[in-house]
């Protein structure tokens, strides 16, 4: 073979190779804004931004009470077609005269938030009837903490709202309360499950007021309570917001995750469930600024 033919070959088979790969899927990137004091390189804060593949440009957040911006008010990223990490986008802060310390408001936190939504309506596939889990994982409670109604059985239809590791978190109705409740089932019992993108969450450190009531499906109607006595206890002073979604009446509920126990099975985890976002605040360094 000749030099030249050799080249044709290997150029042809290149271009084969291509076109069987097909392009690359575009992921959102999770992009981490970070607030440093100038003067000692401390960081004062932190938010997540989720951008879609291409060139963006960030804003440096407001409402930073005894600190005023002193780099550049905004800055351009670029979001690769994989959603790959980025690095940190940094911007600089300096102490105001008289100031004490950072403090964004709740509100600006709380938008950076992803919302969650709804990806599809999926058949569940299984024998006879089949456990919901309060978490992506075997090892997490049911969704309704032993509760009636924390079942789904073959063939039933739910919404799907995206894949979290080899789990999918679902909504199901309850029979009898015309609500739907939130849970995870295995990603191999909804048919064409793996058509789900994994689901981003933000992770932002917030507090629950002792008043709100903290449930596993939103509206008012959810079944678990957080008591002793309700099934489920989660540490209120250490949450994670990892997403929010908007009622039919306009309320923002928080979709959250924290350290609890399980009742029915007499064991400590993580649980998750929502809260009305007026019951939420920001930790230290996330207190809304009113």
């Amino acid at each position: 073979m000749t030099g030249r033919l050799r080249k044709m070959v290997v150029c042809c088979l290149a271009v084969l190779l291509m076109v069987m790969a097909g392009p690359a899927s575009a992921q959102a990137g999770k992009i981490t804004v970070w607030m440093v004091d100038d003067d000692t390189d401390v960081i004062i804060g932190y938010i997540y931004v989720f951008l879609e593949p291409g060139t963006h440009t960030v804003d440096a957040p407001g409402g930073l009470k005894g600190y005023v911006l002193r780099s550049a008010s905004q800055q351009m990223v670029y979001v690769p077609a994989s959603g790959a990490p980025q690095e940190p986008v940094v911007f600089r802060y300096a102490k105001s005269q008289g100031s004490a310390q950072w403090v964004p408001s709740a509100s600006r936190v709380l938008d950076s938030l992803p919302v969650l939504q709804a990806q599809g309506a999926f058949r569940i596939t299984c024998p006879g009837s089949l456990e919901v889990k309060n978490g992506p994982s075997s090892d997490s409670g049911t969704s309704g903490s032993g509760q009636a109604g924390a079942y789904v059985v073959n063939n039933e239809l739910v919404t799907a709202y995206g894949r979290e590791g080899n789990f999918a978190l679902i909504g199901y109705s309850v029979p009898g309360t015309g609500g739907t409740r939130f849970g995870y089932v295995p990603l191999v019992n909804l048919v064409s499950g793996y058509r789900l993108s994994e689901v981003q969450w933000g992770y932002l450190p917030i507090m629950i007021s002792e008043e709100a009531a903290v449930q596993n499906g939103f509206s008012g109607w959810g079944q678990w309570a957080d008591s002793s006595s309700g099934g489920v206890t989660a540490d209120r002073q250490n949450a994670f917001a990892l997403g929010k979604m908007t009622d039919a009446n306009g309320n923002v509920w928080i979709y959250f995750e924290a350290q609890g126990g399980s009742g029915e099975r007499n064991s400590t985890n993580r649980v998750r469930g929502f809260v009305l976002e007026r019951y939420v605040t920001p930790q230290e360094g996330y207190t809304g600024a009113g």
